[in-house]
């Protein structure tokens, strides 16, 4: 049972009902997280959505994106936003075991892909505190687009556990298919 019962977006009025249909222009329809936060609080859901179309225009690829916030997805045990960015990962390009080795903290044979991992992981385990010598490549501009993502992506997956019951956070047989990768545990392995 759902702590946060998730509305029915078609009964939307106002400007919940605006933001949805602004999600379902960009997404095609309007996730269950998105519901709840546009029926209880519209603004901070516009806020949401206004950093996420001022993220997108950095230099991070959607490959780039979804390896973002897979990772940010796994590091919070979020099983349904890990499932929900491995299948949005896939479609955006990213090979079915590069999100495998993704989610279980290991090297993809990607360099690029690769340091950018260690880095999102590094800000997510140290709250965003990152010093020079550890990514001396990256610019402030850079450091900034990156660091705003992580956070605008652990906003959301803290939201889809607040939702769920304590004892589970379901994840769709549609979704758990189109993915075609294990969601049972998106935590790290002890290697990592």
């Amino acid at each position: 049972m759902s702590r946060i019962s998730t509305p029915a977006v078609a009964a939307a009025t106002g400007a919940t009902a605006e933001l949805f249909s602004r999600i379902k222009k960009m997404a095609g329809s309007v996730p269950n997280t998105f519901a709840a936060i546009g029926s209880l609080q519209p603004a901070a859901l516009g806020a949401m959505l206004d950093a996420e179309a001022v993220l997108a225009a950095g230099s991070l690829s959607k490959q780039d994106v979804e390896t973002v916030k897979l990772i940010v997805s796994a590091a919070t045990g979020c099983d349904y936003c890990v499932a929900a960015h491995s299948l949005l990962g896939k479609l955006a390009g990213l090979r079915p075991d590069a999100i495998r080795k993704i989610r279980a903290g290991e090297p993809t044979g990607d360099g690029k892909r690769d340091a950018l991992a260690i880095l999102v992981r590094t800000l997510v385990a140290t709250s965003g505190t990152i010093s020079d010598e550890r990514n001396p490549a990256a610019s402030d501009e850079s450091r900034s687009g990156l660091g705003g993502r992580v956070r605008r992506s652990g906003i959301c997956n803290g939201v889809r556990l607040a939702m769920a019951s304590p004892s589970a956070v379901t994840v769709s047989p549609t979704l758990r298919s189109r993915t075609s990768l294990t969601v049972a545990s998106s935590q790290p392995t002890a290697s990592t």
